[in-house]
């Protein structure tokens, strides 16, 4: 026997955590992107921090993995040194040469200290791939989770592309940040001031030439970066609003095709393609705008410092090693320097995406939202299982639907109760479910669970005594038996089979149906499967409680019937709250709720209701209900 208000853990429950279920409701036209509905604002200390490092997520990254980013820290220092040494060796083997004799040591160290370069350079581009790849699953796993848990207001407003497109690629354009941004720059940094410094000691006036046109590429380089910066986020935002479209003629094809209007959808996925190809392109210009400034800068700095630079040979005043050694530690000095713009655009990219994932990870979760206190024992005394006292919700007006509003709501559901929801469409039954599934905060009033307000428990525990059949039952995916024991409690496949048989779906489906493959969003199940494979699993749950939305829908008047009474038949003990637009259905219910514009108009028996309400008899005459 099911013992609805029973503490998790207790006569056969358990902790469930969050209940598994994905409830989707209108998406006005393209949605927006997300951090127009909740950006997280950050804090002055944060608006503080330099660029680099103001994200949370790539910080929180940092402090969890600073000894393996240390290590690779000190590779990358100990390759530029081999780097650096190599112009010394070089310098002094041709001083050597010049003086007539034949400096084996240092040919020999050279010879060494390039092969080491090389083989770090190897262990070194491994080591940040693998961190790369580590910082991608972890973003992907932290985005995911946090999407899976964000309340449902948010998911209802942002299309499934935008959500797709962070998880997937933001996630992978982030860790450009570490590869080819962050160690690379370090590197580069290093050498440079190395480089400047043992250039400085060669030759001081090649140096201070070498060292204006340098300083003057890097400032023009670095206000570019900040324009590639703002251009990455936009082409980023497009990208997303494209793979909302795409997904959204996707799931509609069928209806698309029937009504002939491919070629409109197809205008409108290529308008959104259009937008990021536009925005692409101002990436791709400020880069270009970027390349010939850098490249200018470079040839100048060579031929200038190697004409310059023979001259001083000629007088004397600097020697052919010194010479020798000045041009490559040069070279090392603009190799970052003509790297700079493309290493500012990578960093400027992943800085863009690793911000859109923020918004993610940092936006409110439902359990922030909703849960109000740790009280988890809603076991209480008495026999009120549920009970809405003076409960109004209103819509947001964006997502307003036909009732905006709803309420004042005074409802009392008993354990052991069979209590129905009648009435026009639009009346706000759906609401309701959405409300006892706490999906929706009410905007006044209490719900409590067995005396206990709803906000005094966790969303785990309060949710781990409802079994909910959504109106259009969406499978998870996997096999018909992920679908059924979708809490993973090992049920014998005979209760299974049991299952499928009384809603009548063992027979439809054939053999070997427990490991029938479920497409994603059960696209290869009719609407009557999904609905009464949606009831099959609330009746194997060893729930309390039965939230059913319109369970037969989709099913024929007879199919229906029979399914209605099969419920109330293998429900038991079990309290059912059933939404249904057919009377015939839940006449012999304890309880009729009827409502009409989200208010309730009357509750009682089928027989009271039809003395008494206008509303229940027409709604009786029009379906040819039998008194």
């Amino acid at each position: 026997m099911a013992v609805p208000c029973a503490r998790p853990g207790e006569d056969g429950y358990r902790d469930r955590g969050h209940s598994v279920g994905r409830h989707r409701d209108h998406v006005l036209g393209h949605g927006m992107p997300l951090h127009r509905h909740h950006c997280h604002r950050r804090s002055g200390r944060d608006q503080e921090r330099p660029a680099m490092i103001r994200s949370s997520t790539l910080r929180a990254f940092i402090r969890r993995h600073r000894w393996r980013l240390g290590g690779l820290v000190a590779l990358s220092l100990f390759g530029a040194a081999l780097g650096l040494a190599q112009p010394l060796l070089l310098q002094r083997m041709f001083d050597a040469l010049t003086s007539g004799s034949v400096p084996l040591p240092a040919v020999l160290i050279l010879t060494a200290v390039v092969v080491a370069q090389a083989l770090l350079a190897g262990v070194e581009s491994y080591a940040l791939a693998r961190t790369a790849h580590d910082l991608i699953l972890e973003l992907r796993t932290r985005v995911s989770a946090r999407i899976l848990s964000l309340p449902m207001s948010h998911l209802q407003r942002v299309p499934q592309g935008e959500f797709l497109s962070r998880m997937i690629s933001d996630t992978a354009a982030s860790s450009s940040v570490l590869t080819t941004g962050v160690f690379k720059l370090l590197a580069a940094v290093v050498t440079f001031a190395v480089a400047a410094v043992l250039m400085a000691t060669i030759d001081p006036i090649l140096f201070a030439l070498s060292l204006v046109i340098t300083v003057v590429a890097t400032v023009l380089s670095t206000v570019m970066g900040r324009l590639v910066r703002s251009a990455s986020g936009r082409t980023q935002a497009a990208t997303a609003t494209l793979a909302g479209s795409f997904e959204r003629t996707l799931t509609a094809l069928p209806l698309i095709r029937a009504y002939g209007v491919s070629g409109q959808q197809l205008s409108l996925v290529a308008a959104d393609a259009g937008e990021v190809r536009a925005n692409a392109i101002k990436v791709a210009r400020l880069g270009a705008y970027m390349q010939p400034v850098m490249t200018l800068a470079t040839q100048a700095l060579l031929i200038i410092t190697l004409a310059l630079g023979g001259v001083r040979v000629a007088e004397g005043s600097l020697s052919l090693g010194g010479l020798i050694a000045f041009m490559m530690y040069l070279m090392m000095m603009v190799g970052p320097v003509s790297q700079v713009g493309s290493t500012f655009v990578s960093i400027q990219t992943g800085l863009a995406a690793i911000d859109r994932v923020d918004e993610i990870v940092s936006a409110p979760q439902e359990s922030d939202l909703l849960s109000g206190g740790d009280h988890t024992d809603v076991r209480r005394g008495g026999e009120t299982l549920i009970e809405l006292e003076n409960v109004t919700f209103e819509y947001p007006q964006a997502s307003a639907g036909p009732a905006t509003r709803i309420g004042p709501l005074d409802i009392t559901i008993r354990e052991g109760e069979h209590v129905a929801l009648v009435g026009p469409s639009g009346s706000g039954k759906s609401t309701v479910f959405a409300l006892l599934e706490r999906f929706h905060e009410p905007s006044s009033g209490t719900i409590r669970m067995c005396g206990v307000p709803a906000h005094d428990s966790s969303l785990g525990d309060y949710r781990a005594h409802m079994a909910w059949v959504p109106q259009n039952s969406p499978p998870v995916g996997g096999t018909v038996r992920d679908n059924l024991d979708i809490e993973r409690r090992g049920l014998p496949d005979h209760a299974l089979l049991r299952a499928l048989g009384d809603v009548g779906l063992f027979d439809s489906m054939g053999g070997d149906v427990l490991d029938r493959p479920v497409a994603v969003s059960g696209s290869n199940l009719s609407g009557g499967e999904r609905q009464r494979l949606g009831v099959a699993r609330a009746l194997l749950s060893d729930r309390g409680m039965l939230l059913l939305d319109e369970p037969t829908s989709s099913l024929d008047a007879i199919s229906a019937e029979r399914l209605s009474s099969l419920l109330r038949e293998r429900a038991g003990s079990k309290t059912i709250v059933m939404a249904s637009h057919r009377l015939a259905e839940v006449r012999d219910f304890d309880k009729i709720i009827v409502m009409e514009h989200g208010r309730i108009v009357d509750v009682g028996a089928h027989d009271e209701l039809l003395d008494r309400c206008e509303l229940y008899r027409t709604l009786r005459t029009q379906q040819h209900v039998p008194a």
